[in-house]
């Protein structure tokens, strides 16, 4: 299911998400800093989650 999918700004390109609780963290520079299409889908929404899948589209004009 799907949580976020849209624009975000990188500011120093890198990308960075974690979990509510802080206990899990996932950083990844991909590339230069601008906006990028950005989609986030989880297995099961809410405190069930336990798969992430991440797609970074190219960079926005």
């Amino acid at each position: 299911m799907t949580v976020f999918d849209g624009p975000i700004a990188l500011a120093d390109g890198r990308l960075v998400i974690g979990d509510v609780m802080a206990e899990t963290r996932f950083v990844k520079l991909i590339g230069e800093q601008g906006r990028r299409w950005v989609r986030v889908a989880v297995n099961e929404p809410g405190w069930n989650a336990v798969a992430v899948d991440i797609s970074v589209g190219p960079k926005l004009q």
